[in-house]
């Protein structure tokens, strides 16, 4: 008999079954151009599983006719041409978001060692569910903001276009949100931070 773990039972349940943490889920915070993407590739290339809602918005551009297909990719890898871009669908985002809190919560399911969130959530109500979730279900959660910086640096490293306006709205609501709830440890980082810096952090969190 399966039992199906909701609300109040599911954390009753789990003090009893998890006694020891599974692995840990980290949740990054940061506005674009804040080096948020840089890291969880980083933690990615070292193994970690990361659920980003950004990859639903890169578009793949393909050959109409499928007898080029093949050679096309192999010249791609030979010269890295890159055949996507990223074009933001407003209609689209609260389906993006559902489906990659899906993907975390299978990742979750199957018991992934590292599973990292690299969404924005430069507010509480976007990285609520991940984090109850993932506490839920015995995992340690950690927590990496990019304290934002000057808005300048974020309009010069912002690969999507955002707005101005948009971009003002999420630093101002992130720099008053800086503490992130729910979640058992929280790092900090600022702009002064080296790449060295960064990747020691990593090594941290990974155990390595």
């Amino acid at each position: 008999m399966e039992i199906k773990k909701t609300g109040k039972v599911a954390r009753e349940i789990n003090m009893i079954k998890f006694q020891f943490v599974i692995g840990k889920v980290i949740i990054m915070r940061g506005i674009p151009g804040s080096g948020k993407s840089m890291m969880a590739n980083l933690l990615k290339n070292l193994g970690a599983v990361v659920h980003s809602t950004d990859n639903y918005h890169i578009e793949k551009f393909r050959l109409e006719n499928g007898i080029f297909h093949n050679v096309f990719d192999k010249i791609k890898s030979i010269f890295r041409i890159s055949s996507s871009k990223y074009k933001f669908n407003g209609k689209k985002i609260h389906f993006y978001h559902e489906v990659n809190y899906h993907k975390f919560c299978n990742s979750v399911d199957e018991g992934k060692k590292y599973i990292v969130v690299d969404n924005t959530n430069f507010k509480p109500s976007l990285y609520k569910e991940y984090v109850e979730y993932a506490k839920d279900n015995g995992y340690e959660v950690i927590a990496i903001v990019f304290k934002p910086s000057d808005i300048s640096v974020h309009i010069n490293r912002n690969t999507h276009n955002v707005p101005l306006k948009t971009l003002e709205y999420m630093k101002t609501t992130m720099e008053s949100n800086l503490n992130t709830v729910g979640v058992e440890k929280q790092v900090i980082i600022n702009s002064e931070m080296t790449l060295e810096d960064i990747k020691k952090i990593v090594d941290v969190l990974l155990e390595k």
